[in-house]
């Protein structure tokens, strides 16, 4: 790996460290993607965890200020201990009206963003992504992926109809070309439940990890979501 620049910000070990939002209205499912994310890497690549997910939620366990994961890449010595090369940081916001404040201090900072939309809910995703303008100024100044949530669900709206919520907060002039990751974190979530029904000797490797040839697909459209958009936003600060 390279070594890093100073464009990026450094935690209290000196590591440097990006900083991932994922933003989207209240109940598209932005604390569901973080859950299945985490425990997938617990299960394929603990070392690469470096902290529980933390999570500060109202008494109706929503979402309240943030929920937020660390992971780290790579490994180096420094004062005789190992220490990650880069950290990344992935963190949620709060989806409700009335935290509104709490959200523009949780993307203070972001290098890169995973715009959850609910096909669901049209008029929410306008609103979450045009306030995202709003506090960001430009969200194509930064590295970004878009998601669709809950395309298990039947009779949904087309892409381009929910991807209209994009054009409608002017964050682009046209539909081309966009990647779109469409997911399902319930599917993902019974797909990872799934696998208490296998036999744990063909399940784990001797190690206890989880052998890749039984990683659900539904779950790998997550993982390749997240770590394609950490790939994007650090060779962008390394140029």
């Amino acid at each position: 790996m390279q070594d890093t620049s100073n464009k990026f910000k450094k935690d209290s070990e000196r590591v440097p460290t990006v900083k991932l939002v994922v933003v989207g209205p209240g109940e598209a499912g932005k604390t569901s993607l973080l859950k299945i994310y985490s425990l997938l890497m617990r299960i394929t690549k603990p070392e690469n965890v470096l902290s529980k997910t933390t999570k500060i939620a109202n008494p109706f366990e929503e979402t309240a200020m943030f929920d937020q994961t660390v992971f780290g890449l790579g490994t180096k010595v420094r004062d005789e201990r190992e220490i990650p090369v880069i950290k990344y940081a992935l963190y949620t916001v709060a989806g409700q009206r009335r935290y509104r404040d709490a959200r523009k201090i949780v993307l203070n900072g972001a290098d890169g963003l995973i715009l959850l939309l609910d096909p669901t809910n049209p008029s929410g995703n306008v609103e979450s992504l045009r306030e995202l303008q709003q506090f960001l100024g430009d969200v194509n100044n930064l590295p970004f992926a878009i998601a669709i949530n809950k395309c298990d669900l039947p009779d949904l709206p087309s892409q381009n109809e929910t991807l209209q919520a994009l054009v409608k907060a002017g964050i682009t002039d046209s539909l081309n070309d966009l990647n779109v990751h469409n997911i399902s974190t319930l599917n993902a979530r019974n797909a990872l439940l799934g696998l208490l029904n296998i036999d744990p000797s063909d399940l784990f490797t001797e190690d206890g990890l989880l052998k890749t040839e039984h990683f659900p697909e539904v779950v790998s459209d997550i993982i390749s979501m997240v770590n394609g958009l950490t790939k994007e936003v650090i060779e962008s600060k390394l140029r």
